[in-house]
């Protein structure tokens, strides 16, 4: 199975920049959905990302 990454498209007129397609991106499954919204997992990872940090601060002292 080969990915298809996002390729440039023609640029706008009017706009120097080219337009990104993203319209072969995969979209996320109910399952990751589910896990981006529920608030105890989103506490979770807050702490856990909150100790990693504070661990680095505290090894650069």
């Amino acid at each position: 199975m080969t990915a298809s990454l996002p390729t440039f498209t023609a640029v706008r007129p009017g706009c120097d920049q080219p337009v990104l397609d993203l319209g072969a991106a995969p979209l996320p499954t109910a399952r990751t959905l589910r896990r981006r919204r529920s608030i105890p997992t989103q506490l979770f990872r807050f702490v856990s990302f909150s100790l990693r940090i504070m661990r680095m601060v505290k090894a650069g002292h």
